[in-house]
């Protein structure tokens, strides 16, 4: 029995739940769970419920501050014009959004516009109410997906409210008082009366404002008989007039045409048969004529940073002064003086109708004449501003600073004889080498292997460095062929790293506006000239004695002044497609440049030629009042009389065309007078000259030596840097793009 007991108790085992115990627990649970979640929801009841009434709130005190939509709908005008005005008080040009429009009803607009503008602009412009939600969320889930915020999603009565009522201001407020006023027109308004407002309203470039202005600008007709390919074209631009527009970049527009009608293709705005032959339709343009402004490509220059940093809506009717740098008695001559230079190349059979100039005060970086090319009604392309053109041995300079600042002087001897890198070979022009050569001789003469082997010795990233220190931005390649301008840059580009030449190192970012006011005289933006010292005096003074050897010796005879110091380069890219001449005085940088457009080659104009006598031409009229200033001379240098048959001190027998005045930093000054020339009786066993032995000792190294090129102009046979692979890569691309170019 006790075994039994004692067998019970060690069987014992806990009793399970019975069926309503646990029941009565998860309804419990579950009791728990529903008011948590209760309360959960009610909290975010009362968030929403407080953001709402806050939303509300703030939407309320916007819709108070609406503009009254129906006072005046057609038209907005302003109450006065943005002028641009020149430093000697001449007002270039007067902006106003009414200058150039003409209203006229939907009825006299040819449908083929409203069918474009409507499959391109807003596709469901007849399906929503002001505002497209599907085509927002649309947009926002691209974004998300490309990862970039690159979809617009404005309807046109959107487009209207934000030209007509608001500022382009990116703001959370405006974007809901765009919202709101979209929605109160198309409450009153019709799809029509919408659409004849907004092809009324809206901008086309080069001031044309509406529909009927636009069609009569580019193509001198009404708007009521524009064809299908002319409506595409004029759509096309409306994303950037000012960038597409037909009298800028004819090739850009033809693409925006058809990327309009492949949209209204697909959206069955027009059937695969009109879409043929609207693209086998001829664009015949009317051709630019406006002279409202006075230097029109400088004014187009200064409308674009406007409306880039204001929007154009501001520049337009907000009776802005704008005050600039330019001097317009400057300005007039560089226009002769361009003008006189194409008609000069057509007669002369040069094979070029192209030329323009840049004017640049390297004090101030004050930009104070431009000429972006010749007849601007004819083409407003600026070529001063916005084409990239390949500099030729104008770029030269840049590479013989680096080697100045790394320590190496004028009088530094460099052998000029036949070398190679790898697979690349430079040459000179007419495979002319001098050998023993001083740097200075080198940059005079425009050699191309004297400056490749420098290229080579300090790295093509120094040059790259020194050039972005001189402010030139443009991608630059580092390869040996960089040296002898083988990239492309811009004329304001090179004429700013100019100014630091003329400057004496310091650098200025180059101005072209001093401050804009509103209306009532309140600036809105001052321009201040920031000044610093970005390369020693020294190196910058020791390179500017050498250009002035290329004006008074070398490739650049054509721009000496008289009495007058002048610095420069001369530059010629591969078959004489560019010329350049870059030349300065202390007080003014002057940059010249003939071309084709359609980059053909020239008649063999080189930088010496045409560039060089046009910036004489210029020179000599703009510094007729100036006082004649001389470029200061480095620290350590002084000038001497040198013989040049032996390199030493000019003695008493020196033949006097031997005799030159040159200037030498103290540890490169010789100190002996000349032992060559002596009278006829000490003239046997007279031992060696010093610059005799040197040219023995050089010519016995030429083997090695390293390779490069020769001239001046001779960018096309450059490339590669100095890995064996990326030598060949490079070598084969420059081979392909360049050739020899000549030795101005």
């Amino acid at each position: 029995m006790v075994f039994e007991k004692m067998r019970g108790i060690k069987g014992l085992k806990k009793k399970k739940k019975s069926y309503g115990a646990i029941h009565q627990e998860k309804r419990q649970f579950y009791e728990k769970i529903q008011k948590i979640l209760q309360k959960i929801v009610l909290a975010l009841f009362v968030l929403v419920f407080l953001v709402a009434v806050a939303i509300s709130v703030y939407a309320y005190k916007i819709y108070q501050d609406l503009p009254d939509i129906d006072s005046k709908m057609n038209v907005y005008i302003p109450n006065e014009a943005t002028q641009i005005i020149s430093k000697d008080g001449v007002v270039l040009a007067k902006l106003h959004r009414e200058e150039n429009r003409t209203l006229v009803p939907l009825s006299k607009i040819s449908d083929n516009i409203k069918k474009a503008i409507v499959a391109v602009e807003d596709k469901r412009f007849y399906k929503h109410h002001g505002v497209d939600w599907i085509g927002i969320f649309r947009a926002i889930a691209i974004d998300i997906k490309d990862r970039s915020p690159s979809q617009g999603a404005s309807t046109l009565t959107q487009q209207l409210v934000k030209n007509v009522f608001l500022y382009k201001e990116k703001s959370i407020k405006r974007k809901i008082a765009e919202v709101m006023l979209s929605t109160k027109i198309e409450r009153y308004h019709s799809k029509e009366e919408i659409l004849e407002m907004y092809l009324n309203e809206v901008y086309w470039g080069h001031n044309a404002y509406g529909i009927e202005s636009a069609s009569q600008l580019y193509y001198g007709k009404s708007s009521q008989t524009l064809t299908l390919a002319e409506s595409a074209l004029l759509v096309g631009i409306l994303r950037g007039p000012e960038i597409y527009s037909p009298y800028k970049n004819y090739d850009q527009a033809i693409l925006r045409e058809k990327i309009v009608l492949v949209r209204m293709l697909q959206l069955g705005y027009i059937s695969k048969r009109e879409y043929d032959e609207a693209l086998k339709q001829p664009i015949i343009l009317k051709g630019y004529t406006n002279s409202a402004y006075k230097a029109p490509y400088f004014v187009s220059y200064i409308i674009e940073q406007l409306i880039k940093d204001y929007g154009e809506a501001s520049v337009y009717v907000t009776g802005m002064k704008v005050y600039t740098t330019l001097d317009y008695r400057l300005q007039r001559i560089a226009e002769r003086v361009v003008e006189e230079t194409v008609l000069a190349g057509k007669e002369g059979k040069a094979g070029f109708d192209q030329a323009a100039m840049l004017v640049m005060d390297p004090e101030t970086g004050h930009i104070v004449a431009m000429v972006g090319g010749y007849d601007f009604t004819k083409s407003q392309f600026n070529k001063a501003v916005h084409s990239y053109r390949q500099p030729g041995s104008a770029f030269k300079p840049i590479t013989y600073l680096t080697a100045l600042e790394r320590g190496m002087t004028p009088d530094s001897i460099i052998v000029d004889a036949p070398v190679s890198y790898g697979s690349y070979v430079p040459q000179n022009y007419n495979h002319d080498y001098k050998g023993s050569i001083s740097l200075k001789k080198a940059l005079e003469l425009s050699q191309n292997i004297p400056a490749v082997k420098l290229c080579y010795k300090v790295g093509p990233q120094a040059v790259i460095d020194t050039a972005r220190r001189l402010g030139i931005k443009s991608p630059l390649q580092p390869y040996l062929p960089l040296t002898l301008g083988a990239n492309e840059l811009t004329m304001l580009e090179l004429t700013s790293a100019y100014c630091v030449f003329a400057a004496q190192g310091i650098k200025t970012d180059p101005i072209s506006i001093t401050k804009v006011q509103y209306h009532d005289h309140i600036n809105i933006q001052v321009n201040r000239v920031r000044r610093h010292q970005e390369f020693s005096k020294e190196a910058v003074n020791q390179l500017v004695d050498m250009m002035q050897n290329v004006v008074e010796n070398g490739t650049a005879k054509a721009a000496r002044l008289v009495d007058r110091p002048v610095a420069g380069k001369t530059g010629t890219t591969s078959d004489y497609r560019d010329a350049w001449f870059m030349g300065f005085v202390p007080q003014l940088v002057v940059a010249t440049w003939v071309g084709n457009d359609n980059n053909s080659r020239m008649n063999r104009v080189t930088g010496g030629s045409y560039p060089a006598k046009m910036w004489k031409s210029f020179m000599e009229k703009a510094l007729s009042t100036v006082p004649v200033k001389n470029f200061p001379l480095a620290e350590s240098a002084k000038k001497v009389n040198i013989c040049e048959l032996s390199g030493e001190l000019a003695a008493e027998y020196c033949p006097s065309e031997s005799v030159k005045e040159k200037y030498f930093v103290k540890e490169f000054m010789p100190t002996k007078e000349c032992t060559l020339h002596k009278p006829e009786a000490e003239k046997q066993n007279v031992p060696l000259s010093p610059k005799e032995q040197q040219e023995i000792n050089a010519t016995n190294q030429l083997e090695d030596a390293p390779v490069e090129i020769n001239n001046e102009e001779d960018n096309q046979n450059a490339t590669a840097p100095i890995n064996s692979s990326t030598f060949q890569r490079n070598n084969d691309y420059f081979n392909e793009h360049r050739g020899n170019g000549p030795n101005d």
